[in-house]
């Protein structure tokens, strides 16, 4: 039987540094395949939860204002990351 995983965080504007409501986080295997996702909730934290191998996923963080986030997860990665997301046409740190 497959071990349950969990990857957990919040995400937060890189400029305000204020939790994002709404935001879309799907976890993607390797060949872009929807594994699970999940909207942020009022302060911003996100949950998913799975039994599938995430070796070589990602995670995407998506919203119409923000620009686009990838980031690779590993099974071994740490929960309760912070993901920075930053406004479609503001100036990159």
């Amino acid at each position: 039987m497959a071990q349950e995983v969990t990857l957990e965080g919040q995400v937060i504007d890189a400029v305000t540094q204020k939790p994002l409501r709404a935001i879309t986080v799907v976890l993607k295997d390797q060949e872009n395949r929807i594994i699970a996702f999940k909207a942020t909730d009022a302060q911003g934290y996100f949950k998913l939860t799975t039994v599938k191998d995430i070796a070589n996923g990602y995670i995407e963080i998506n919203h119409l204002s923000y620009k686009k986030q990838r980031i690779r997860k590993q099974t071994d990665d740490s929960d309760g990351s912070i993901y920075y997301f930053t406004r479609r046409g503001a100036a990159e740190k």
